[in-house]
């Protein structure tokens, strides 16, 4: 599975993301990650999420399982990615930091626009420690709200 041009604009930049895992027995686990990358091949994103979400992170080395959820603050358009990290939870490096900084500042401008909340309020939300999860895209969904929320995506071509 590919992630085209479309679907990689609700998860890259200023959009809200929010991922999901499960543990072992499949109960389920939902938390914010604070930016998104989509791989060159299109086939992969890279996630950097909250290093202190315990949680999340043993979900993740038991299961390996993750759902990511992209969305514009302004337009609600998202997509989701369903799929599995590969390899454990790793510190960001300084691009993945400044790429995280630049993501986050987007995401929280959007939301102080639309909403009207305070920006001393909203930074209260970042956390202060990161991790970085690769994740192999096995399916892509439209989840914009409408008749079409939930729709799968066809695959883009290599």
């Amino acid at each position: 599975m590919r992630i085209g041009p479309d679907a990689a604009v609700h998860l890259e930049g200023a959009s809200a993301l929010i991922v999901g895992t499960v543990d072992a027995d499949g109960v389920p686990h939902a938390n914010r990650a604070w930016s998104a990358l989509v791989s060159e091949d299109r086939a992969s994103l890279r996630l950097v999420l909250d290093g202190g979400d315990t949680v999340g992170l043993a979900n993740l080395e038991a299961t390996g399982r993750i759902a990511v959820t992209g969305a514009s603050v302004r337009t609600l358009r998202s997509v989701q990615v369903k799929g599995r990290a590969r390899g454990p939870a790793r510190p960001p490096t300084a691009l993945e930091h400044a790429m995280r900084e630049r993501h986050t500042e987007l995401f929280l401008t959007d939301v102080e626009q639309t909403d009207n909340v305070p920006r001393a309020v909203l930074d209260r939300f970042v956390p202060v420690d990161f991790v970085v999860v690769d994740v192999e895209v096995e399916e892509l969904y439209d989840q914009s709200p409408g008749p079409e929320a939930g729709r799968e995506l066809a695959p883009e071509p290599p």
